[in-house]
């Protein structure tokens, strides 16, 4: 296992921990990064160096991950890196957070598989 796998799967159990307490922003934030991690693993492994927190593109180009509306969501999801800090104005939503351990949840296990 790579360093990027290991921490994807601690930010993702913090993220878990985090929604148990109904802290949905830290669970959302977590979960997002968890993902970016997991994915930056795809990429390195196809020799592709992550340069972005976004890499939603870079990994449907891989092959990794597939198009329209799954792409839509990776992205969204990897773009939004500071809505679980800094969104007081429209703070993350149970069901929010939850979308978002799902698709971390996906992106670790579809690492774990090339692993």
């Amino acid at each position: 296992m790579t360093d990027y796998i290991r921490q994807a799967q601690a930010f993702l159990r913090t993220a878990e921990a985090a929604f148990e307490a109904s802290d949905y922003g830290p669970c959302y934030e977590n979960a997002r990064t968890a993902a970016e991690l997991a994915a930056k693993h795809l990429l390195a492994k196809k020799g592709v160096p992550p340069k972005a927190h976004n890499v939603a593109e870079a990994l449907t180009e891989a092959g990794h991950w597939p198009t329209g509306e799954p792409f839509k969501r990776l992205s969204k999801f990897l773009g939004d890196h500071t809505r679980g800090i800094y969104g007081f104005h429209e703070p993350i939503t149970g069901k929010e957070a939850q979308r978002g351990l799902q698709l971390a949840k996906q992106v670790i296990e579809k690492a774990q598989s090339l692993t």
